[in-house]
């Protein structure tokens, strides 16, 4: 054998070697390897909104659609909902929307100025008792003058200015019960606790800690299911939606 037929020999080798093989075992059928199918991705880039109600009337305002089968409305997280058909015929499914809120971020488990907290507070937090009691502490508390108070470590005590020129010593609350912007505003916002401590130093510091084990999430969960349920309660009763949360 001479060089050249050598080297078709062995191209001939890694051709047969690089051909799938199917097996036939026990009447299933297999193959050696993995295969992915190639094909043209004939699917819609997904609207991105940032509401509840765009996707209320996009599903009211579908017909073509709602034709080709149910319309699949997916409660994927608190800041997030999709909206897919139904499986196809090849176990695919079709993304027509998504949407996410703009809302802002509360800073929690850190360590912020006096300026940064106040600002955070009016801007990521519902109006409530907590939150003025915690504004009214922030704003007035007196460097230096925050101490531990009782033998738990939970609560602690501070100096706050209480007029002109006097001061006065507050206890200041371990926990407190906040409601931040943090999922769709067309649903109630939920409350969480928070672990409220103060740090001293040349400027005081402030720390939110949420205290709920993220139950909060759930309930978004459940405020968005509903609004979907009330939103689109024909066309779930029409069999033209599903809601999953």
């Amino acid at each position: 054998m001479d060089l050249k037929d050598a080297l078709k020999f062995i191209t001939d080798l890694k051709e047969q070697a690089d051909e799938p093989k199917v097996l036939e075992i026990d009447g299933k059928t297999y193959i050696d390897r993995n295969l992915t199918r190639y094909y043209k991705n004939d699917y819609p880039a997904a609207l991105e909104t940032y509401t509840l109600t765009s996707m209320v009337d996009y599903i009211k305002d579908l017909s073509d659609e709602i034709a080709a089968g149910r319309l699949v409305v997916h409660i994927e997280s608190e800041k997030e909902v999709t909206l897919t058909t139904e499986l196809n015929s090849e176990g695919k499914r079709c993304k027509l929307m998504q949407t996410s809120p703009k809302v802002p971020r509360p800073e929690i488990n850190r360590w912020m100025d006096q300026e940064s907290f106040i600002i955070m507070l009016q801007a990521c937090f519902m109006d409530s008792d907590d939150r003025s009691v915690l504004l009214k502490v922030a704003g007035n508390v007196e460097s230096k003058t925050v101490k531990s108070y009782g033998d738990d470590g939970v609560t602690q005590q501070a100096t706050i200015k209480s007029g002109i020129a006097s001061l006065t010593d507050v206890i200041v609350p371990g926990r407190v019960k906040l409601t931040p912007y943090r999922t769709f505003l067309e649903i109630d916002q939920p409350s969480s606790e928070y672990v409220f401590r103060i740090r001293d130093g040349e400027t005081p510091e402030f720390k939110l800690i949420e205290a709920d084990g993220g139950a909060w999430k759930i309930c978004a969960l459940t405020e968005l299911s509903s609004y979907f349920c009330e939103e689109l309660k024909e066309e779930i009763k029409k069999g033209e939606v599903i809601v999953i949360a």
